[in-house]
């Protein structure tokens, strides 16, 4: 933004975060001057949004939570274009109060897949005409790797051996939220492994304790303590390393808004299965970026893990997913969804 904004006579924002704190700012992403951050303090946020909208054309709401400001705005100044970004699960479903009132009053809608452009228009008798559909996109400062071998420090961490085939999971693990279908991939494990000895499943991301446990009781529950590693927190700098560590990226989900996690699996080489009833259609690109299967058929499931296994050669499908996700090509959708 901040490069369009020194090109571009016409264009000028600034940008005010409810939750975030001013010293975790990233300047690389924008010029600091022009992002206000209020650290959860609520009322002084709305102000400052108030303020800002008073000079502004366009005033863009990141989430469906900030609608109480929206509905202000649009009361204050009923002229200003009103644009409201749709992201997934928080949308799709009933609405009531300020919510639902902010989103009539929106002029336009950004959602971030055609699934929840469909899903929050049958929900909420939106026009699809007011609706643009606006991919994720990768981070502009991912860097293509030199190489697609696996990382031997974590080969020796979690024990992976060269003929092990390595599934892996990179998600939030909550007890609330019990729709990203690993628990189903553990039970195909528990079906293949006596066939597939060499298959291994790497789970990373934090998790509530409820859920871990959980998944540990499952894992126990089919001897699959040698097989399948809960990894949790996996800090920003592995990030990369894991990908790498992997051949197939696995997420049978059943409630994505698009799943930026898919198109960062493939950035590294990784052939990616999720399931074909949500956003993650748009993340693999109706199928171009992996296999899209039915969340809750086993056998489908079971299908495209062995046939993921038959291919060990990683395709270098970086540039592939820079042309599908990268920034430029986001940058210049999201000026035109704004009407800049």
């Amino acid at each position: 933004m901040e490069e369009e904004c020194l090109s571009n006579a016409n264009f000028d924002y600034h940008a005010i975060s409810v939750y975030d704190r001013q010293e975790e700012f990233q300047t690389r992403y924008a010029d600091a001057k022009r992002v206000s951050n209020f650290g959860q303090n609520k009322l002084k946020a709305t102000a400052a949004a108030l303020w800002q909208a008073f000079s502004a054309d366009t005033v863009l709401l990141s989430h469906i939570n900030l609608a109480p400001i929206a509905f202000l705005i649009k009361m204050l100044f009923p002229k200003k274009k009103l644009i409201i970004m749709a992201h997934g699960i928080e949308i799709w479903d009933t609405l009531g109060g300020l919510k639902l009132k902010a989103l009539q009053k929106a002029d336009q809608l950004i959602a971030v897949s055609n699934y929840t452009k469909e899903r929050v228009a049958k929900q909420h008798q939106i026009p699809l005409d007011k609706i643009v559909v606006l991919n994720n996109c990768l981070d502009p400062f991912m860097e293509k790797p030199k190489s697609f071998d696996k990382p031997t420090e974590l080969m020796a961490r979690y024990q992976i051996q060269d003929a092990d085939f390595v599934l892996y999971t990179l998600t939030r693990l909550s007890s609330q939220e019990q729709y990203k279908g690993y628990d189903k991939v553990i039970e195909a494990l528990a079906q293949l492994t006596p066939s597939h000895p060499h298959l291994k499943y790497l789970i990373g991301g934090k998790g509530d304790a409820q859920e871990i446990t959980r998944i540990e009781t499952l894992i126990a529950k089919h001897h699959l303590q040698d097989r399948v590693k809960l990894l949790g927190y996996i800090s920003e700098e592995e990030l990369a390393a894991h990908f790498l560590l992997a051949d197939t990226y696995i997420m049978p989900s059943q409630n994505e808004g698009f799943g930026i996690v898919f198109i960062e699996a493939a950035f590294y080489g990784l052939p990616v299965i999720a399931g074909n009833q949500d956003g993650s259609r748009d993340a693999l690109f109706n199928g171009k970026l992996g296999a899209l299967i039915d969340p809750n058929n086993k056998e489908e499931l079971l299908s495209a893990i062995q046939n993921a296994k038959g291919n060990l050669n990683k395709a270098d499908t970086s540039d592939l997913v820079q042309g599908y996700f990268g920034f430029q090509g986001f940058k210049a959708k999201f000026f035109s969804a704004c009407g800049v």
